[in-house]
């Protein structure tokens, strides 16, 4: 949920990395990213969301090494 009053280019930013967070706890891939390279604000937003909803989650990155 966007909190009251955030528009504009930062309300977006918002709203994609909330997007981003949802997915990556979720355990989908990153390729579920709904923004592509024409909207590349949105598409960076959202998938720093992604990393950090996985990172939250506890789920591994693909570069991770489980040691």
């Amino acid at each position: 949920m966007t909190p009251a009053g955030v528009y504009g280019h930062r309300g977006l930013a918002l709203r994609c990395g909330l997007e981003g967070r949802d997915a990556g706890a979720g355990g989908l891939s990153y390729r579920a990213c709904p923004y592509d390279a024409g909207r590349p604000y949105s598409r960076r937003a959202w998938l720093l969301g992604y990393v950090a909803g996985r990172r939250g989650a506890g789920l591994l990155m693909p570069g991770d090494t489980s040691w």
